[in-house]
């Protein structure tokens, strides 16, 4: 009995030495509003895993203290610069359309814009 209970012992979180690309990248994707499971997902780890480095790895969390502000700061110099032309064009293709598109046929116009950006 002794036995089986220490093998139910949960097992103490060993702190990264340093973060890797797979880091990065769960960084990128909670960025993008993804939660644990999913970002666990994408880098192929548990979410265990995953939701230990955001809640207890110290070097984890300072490094995605510091993403946050710089990734805060950069979207809104991209809203401030881009947001403002961008969102007047989609309306007008929007005016120009005969039937409205619903909200998944705007991922499609995005693509249009996006591709008459890449050629033009």
């Amino acid at each position: 009995m002794d036995q089986l209970s220490s093998d139910r012992r949960p097992t103490r979180y060993k702190s990264l030495k340093k973060l890797g690309l797979v880091h990065h990248k769960a960084m990128a994707l909670r960025a993008t509003g993804l939660v644990y499971d999913d970002i666990a997902v994408s880098v192929n780890r548990s979410p265990a895993t995953v939701r230990n480095w955001f809640q207890k790895d110290e070097l984890f969390k300072a490094t995605w203290k510091n993403y946050g502000k710089r990734g805060a700061k950069e979207a809104a110099r991209v809203i401030r610069e881009y947001a403002p032309r961008e969102a007047r064009r989609i309306i007008e293709l929007m005016r120009k359309e005969s039937k409205p598109r619903g909200p998944l046929d705007l991922v499609a116009l995005l693509k249009e814009l996006e591709e008459e950006a890449a050629q033009g």
